[in-house]
Parts: C-alpha cells; structure tokens; sequence
C-alpha cells in the first residue's frame, strides 16, 4: 500500500525504529498493550525513561524497542511470548519532517 511522504505512518529505516504511526494490532490480529501499562505484561520498556527516544508512550501503538526484527508491541490477549510483530508497511524512500 502506497503511504504518503506526510503521514503519520510514513518511516524510512529498514529495521523501523523510527516508525510513529498508530497501528496497535499484531500480524495475528492481537490488540497491543499500552506502552505505559504494566499489566498484563510487565515489562522494562518504561516510555519516560531510556526508552523515549523510541517513541514509547502513554499509548499502544507498535514501535521498535530494543534489538527487535520488527514494529512490535505486547499484547493484551495471551501468546507465547507476550508480544507479536505488527503490520506496519514498508519503508519509504523519504518522509516529510511532521
């Protein structure tokens, strides 16, 4: 799918760690945990310490924390691992400055 160089969802580095937009659902369709919810997932990735720089939130949308191979995010509902890849799209070639 064609993204605008202007959306929110436009991202440029292969790896997608400077993705922004706002999609919250894993690749299997699970809904993604906020980011500044401890719950049902306890996790180190805290959005206002080390990990701002990633985008992390008082949000759930995918991002790329850490030596992940994708956008991803923790999930809500009960898997394996307790988080999933997302569906983010692919890179672009360039992206406007928001």
């Amino acid at each position: 799918a064609f993204v605008s160089q202007s959306s929110p969802e436009c991202y440029t580095r292969h790896d997608a760690s400077d993705y922004r937009g706002t999609v919250s659902v894993t690749v299997t369709g699970h809904t993604c945990q906020a980011w500044s919810a401890q719950e049902p997932v306890a996790h180190p990735y805290h959005p206002v310490s080390q990990w701002a720089w990633a985008g992390l939130g008082d949000h759930n949308h995918c991002r790329r924390p850490g030596g992940f191979p994708c956008a991803w995010c923790f999930t809500i509902e009960p898997t394996r691992s307790g988080w999933e890849c997302c569906d983010v799209g692919p890179p672009q070639d360039e992206c406007d400055a928001p």
